[in-house]
């Protein structure tokens, strides 16, 4: 018998199912490090700030550009708005071509901010990650 009563235990393992346990132990360990690092935590902190609700109000654009990407341009503006306190910000947007093409310098966009952080703002029409749209769906209830 193998322990008392009150300590029960398997027969005694053999070294290589020691070691191949703690092998085991450190791969599991490890992936769940990787996976950990892997989350998008910027994106869940602005999807947290923007649970606690967000003003509209109008940017006007101030500059546009492009920029080469791996999967192709971005078109990107740089717009500023005020918030709730008269306080300006500046917000840069990728937008999809068509809708960048129509915009010019001076132009007014819809723009949301966050009442708890002004200063993180998001354009109508700008392209989001998916990730980040089902995020925001998730935590709203939509």
């Amino acid at each position: 018998m193998f322990g008392d009563r009150y300590h029960k235990s398997g027969p005694p393992r053999t070294k290589a199912v020691r070691i191949m346990r703690i092998a085991l132990g450190f791969a599991g360990t490890a992936l769940i490090i990787w996976a950990l690092s892997s989350l998008p935590y910027d994106t869940f902190r602005e999807e947290r700030i923007r649970a606690l609700g967000e003003h509209s109000t109008r940017g006007v654009v101030f500059s546009k550009r492009t920029e080469p990407d791996s999967d192709g341009p971005l078109y990107l503006i740089t717009y500023r708005y005020s918030d709730m306190e008269g306080i300006e910000h500046v917000g840069m947007a990728n937008l999809p071509r068509d809708r960048w093409q129509r915009l010019n310098k001076g132009d007014r966009i819809k723009v949301f901010f966050a009442r708890a952080n002004p200063a993180l703002s998001r354009a109508q029409f700008m392209i989001e990650p998916a990730f980040q749209i089902k995020l925001r769906q998730w935590i709203r209830g939509d």
